[in-house]
């Protein structure tokens, strides 16, 4: 410190005619420093804390001087440097060292070398800030060795086991940090875990069997200032990843193998989908409104056949959904494959039978095996808590909607396809084929007692 304040406030500051000086004001004030510092005694501790005084006003003239260098070498870098202050002890004279270090080796033009006592100063400076600098550097250094994180990895391997894969990281001293894992009860451990070595670390490997599924509670406990946390991730064979972060304060986390709900709007889609997916319900629809064109009724007469089913389906849809009405599902499909054939028969037929002369009452009460079968599709996916009502609304709405639609297609299709009536016959002949070889089908099932 001392010689890096000889340096900048001793004779370097006056050797240079007041021309060449661009700071006239500071030349002033560096020649009246070392009058007052010579005029006064050098810093020392004292009781009465005068020394602690003196030694905060040599300081500021040490970093005054400072400031004034780096004000001749380089404007910008002495305009960010702020003044010291009274009392700021070793830190402030650290500061002026290193600022003296980043504006003191200013490279000087070719034509004008420096004087070489300058040069030896400057080079001496140099030095001395260098390994001021490599002396601070040193303890971010020696915290600069970056620790790995600890990761739990848990992948499916078939429906009742998992594969568990633990890598505990080193600590700074090259030990293992020990962390303890924890998996939900139903869950036992086949063998013992097995030691594979990795970079900065282990890696424990162990199998897991989950008879119940691997839903519950996992943790980690150990964790300390050199290991704050650590990643758990379980991959399943079907769905998204999971993940969770344990630490300290939060050790644990629950797992639940039940996805949330999906939202209301999202029943809307489903009942479209069932509806426009489902081929013997858009067949029966079909045949209604075959019918409707063998009729020769107005609109009004379609529009009382398609509310009728319309109704029917979502009385026994709201009944099976909120009430648990049930039927066998094997007979329901039975049914549902009767429904298209008896529409087959009545079309093949000149006479006017019963679905020609009510097709509303048949299509109300057809119509209700249908809504069972709509309410099979809507158990697989089921009705969130609290909403059940408006999921079941947004289900049968998106199922009016997508028959709207293949409705509004067969319209556009008899409009535009006139010529092809005369393949009709053709067409009914595969419609009741296919509506036979679905209840042949279905009413083996339901005689042989499977799937019932």
């Amino acid at each position: 410190m001392a010689r890096a304040a000889g340096f900048v406030a001793g004779p370097a500051l006056r050797t240079h005619p007041p021309a060449r000086n661009p700071r006239p004001g500071f030349r002033r004030r560096a020649r009246t420093r070392p009058a007052r510092l010579a005029a006064g005694t050098t810093p020392r501790a004292d009781p009465a804390g005068a020394g602690a005084a003196e030694g905060a006003l040599w300081l500021e003239w040490e970093c005054a001087a400072v400031r004034g260098l780096a004000l001749r070498g380089n404007l910008f870098t002495a305009a960010l440097l702020p003044p010291p202050r009274a009392g700021e002890g070793w830190g402030g004279g650290v500061r002026c060292i290193v600022a003296a270090a980043a504006v003191a080796s200013p490279k000087p033009p070719p034509s004008q070398p420096p004087p070489a006592s300058r040069g030896r100063s400057l080079s001496s400076s140099g030095w001395q800030s260098a390994v001021l600098a490599l002396l601070l550097l040193l303890p971010s250094l020696a915290w600069s060795h970056a620790m790995s994180s600890a990761q739990w990895r848990l992948t499916q391997r078939d429906a009742q086991t998992w594969d568990s894969h633990l890598r505990l990281p080193e600590d700074f001293e090259g030990r293992l940090l020990p962390l303890q894992p924890q998996w939900p009860a139903s869950c036992e451990r086949l063998g013992e875990p097995r030691q594979q070595p990795a970079d900065e670390g282990m890696v424990l490997r162990w199998t897991l069997r989950c008879p119940q599924g691997l839903d519950g509670q996992f943790g980690l406990q150990g964790f300390n200032v050199q290991l704050p946390d650590a990643v758990l991730l379980i991959e399943p064979l079907h769905g998204e990843p999971q993940y969770a972060v344990l630490s300290a304060s939060r050790p644990q986390w629950q797992r639940s193998e039940t996805p949330p709900p999906p939202p209301v709007a999202h029943y809307l889609v489903l009942g479209v989908e069932h509806i426009l997916g489902g081929p013997d319900h858009l067949l029966f629809v079909l045949g209604l409104f075959a019918l409707w064109r063998r009729s020769g009724r107005g609109l009004a007469r379609l529009v009382g056949t398609l509310s009728a089913f319309t109704l029917a389906h979502s009385i026994t849809l709201a009944g099976a959904a909120l009430a648990g009405w049930q039927l066998p599902s094997a007979a329901v499909e039975a049914s549902i494959a009767a429904s298209i054939l008896l529409l087959a028969v009545e079309l093949a037929t000149r006479a006017e039978g019963l679905a020609q002369r009510r097709p509303a009452s048949i299509a109300f009460g057809f119509g209700l095996l249908h809504g069972f079968g709509f309410a099979g599709a809507l158990a697989a996916t089921g009705l969130p808590e609290g909403a059940q009502v408006w999921a079941l609304a947004a289900f049968n709405l998106g199922v009016e909607f997508g028959q709207i639609l293949f409705v509004l297609a067969l319209l556009g299709l008899a409009a535009l396809a006139r010529p092809l009536w005369r393949y009709a016959p053709l067409a009914l002949s595969a419609y009741g084929a296919v509506a036979a070889y679905w209840l042949l089908q279905r009413a083996a099932v339901v005689f042989t007692g499977a799937n019932a």
